[in-house]
């Protein structure tokens, strides 16, 4: 996310009280969310983590229920389902789509199975029709995770259209981005005015939103003077890597569960949206680029027929481990690409669960290769050289 001049005075209004109608902004907001979904119902949410608690919670999920979530997902996720009780229960994903699959979900389904999580990962449109179908007659929800993929359809439909409810998450590196803040959409009104009576009885909170904004203005600059390689490099080293990621991590603002959406959030996305169909173009002719580009051997996120992807990583799964190349492309070339967990996290490991095999492959194999929308052709040619020549030396 940059932030352009127009939004900087936009950010103005966090420092001055909030009249009561500057929350049309907020219903407008929800409207163009509704109806680019083409789901009737939308509330907006501080955060997408925020989102999916308050679904939970209105289903009445809690202890001695178990939730059904991807293996290869955030693992953040995990203790938001545990809060209410309920036990998180992992579900192994297709190898090429990097998304579970119907049938991985059906063999974890259980008597105390009362919701089904679906990601659409990394912007890449999951199977939710044939696994809403199949949970259909046992009357189990499934939550659709759309903070990957605003923007994402399958056969013409935009995400998120086949479950009981989903939600948006609008954080700065999402393809729709904004200082934060997320959205529930479903076809049950009554779970989105349970959401909006609980919101409007929270504050706002323009701190969190202020210094979101602070933490973009730090990545511009770092990015635009060169400064950003010295954290960079020590990322890349196992010895510091774990440190820079505990210091980043903790510099980053965490929305409150205890707050609402701010209306200058929706003042920022209604100016985003409307341009996102042209950003989304351009990050698909650059994701077709590098496609094409990859070295022999490193396969991309295979796409669902009929579907077509946000592209908020571009991950690609190699022929052996990724975190000695990636060490390489950066140290050798400037190249910088993610890995392990700064992809997804292996939650089957982490939950003691070790029959996910698909998962840990991933988990060790899997690279987000950096995309962005005015991505060249010289530099799609820079970062996949880089990436044949470290596989090579590695």
């Amino acid at each position: 996310m940059t932030l352009t001049r127009a939004d900087r005075k936009l950010l103005r209004g966090l420092r001055r009280p909030v009249a009561p109608a500057a929350f049309s902004l907020v219903t407008e907001w929800e409207r163009r969310i509704s109806g680019y979904t083409g789901v009737p119902h939308a509330v907006a949410v501080n955060s997408g983590r925020q989102g999916m608690r308050l679904i939970l919670e209105y289903l009445g999920i809690g202890r001695g229920d178990e939730v059904v979530i991807p293996a290869y997902t955030l693992a953040s996720l995990v203790p938001l389902i545990r809060e209410t009780g309920a036990v998180p229960v992992p579900a192994d994903i297709d190898p090429d789509t990097l998304n579970v699959t119907p049938d991985h979900v059906m063999s974890r389904v259980t008597p105390r199975t009362r919701a089904v999580m679906l990601l659409h990962a990394f912007g890449s449109p999951a199977p939710a029709k044939e696994t809403a179908e199949k949970l259909a007659p046992r009357g189990i929800p499934l939550i659709e995770d759309c903070a990957h993929a605003f923007g994402a359809r399958r056969n013409g439909l935009s995400v998120g259209g086949f479950g009981y409810a989903r939600f948006f998450s609008f954080e700065p590196n999402k393809p729709l981005s904004g200082l934060g803040g997320g959205m529930v959409v479903s076809h049950d009104p009554g779970l989105t005015s349970h959401i909006r009576n609980h919101m409007e009885r929270l504050p706002l909170d323009p701190r969190t939103v202020w210094r979101k904004a602070d933490a973009v203005r730090r990545e511009q600059f770092l990015a635009a003077t060169g400064l950003a390689w010295l954290p960079l490099m020590l990322l890349s080293w196992p010895a510091t890597g774990r440190w820079i990621r505990r210091i980043y991590r903790g510099a980053q603002p965490v929305p409150s569960s205890m707050a609402r959406f701010h209306p200058v959030q929706a003042a920022l996305g209604l100016r985003r949206l409307d341009e996102f169909e042209a950003s989304l173009e351009r990050r698909r002719r650059v994701a077709a680029r590098l496609s094409a580009a990859l070295p022999r051997g490193v396969r991309p996120q295979a796409v669902l027929p009929g579907g077509e992807p946000s592209w908020y990583f571009f991950v690609v799964r190699l022929p052996q481990p990724a975190e000695p190349v990636r060490r390489h492309m950066l140290w050798r070339y400037g190249i910088d690409a993610a890995v392990g967990e700064e992809v997804a996290d292996d939650c089957a490991r982490l939950l003691g669960w070790w029959d996910c095999p698909h998962t840990a492959s991933a988990y060790a194999c899997c690279m987000a290769l950096p995309l962005w929308e005015g991505m060249s052709d010289h530099a799609v040619e820079r970062v996949t050289r880089a990436l044949e020549r470290s596989m090579s030396c590695t």
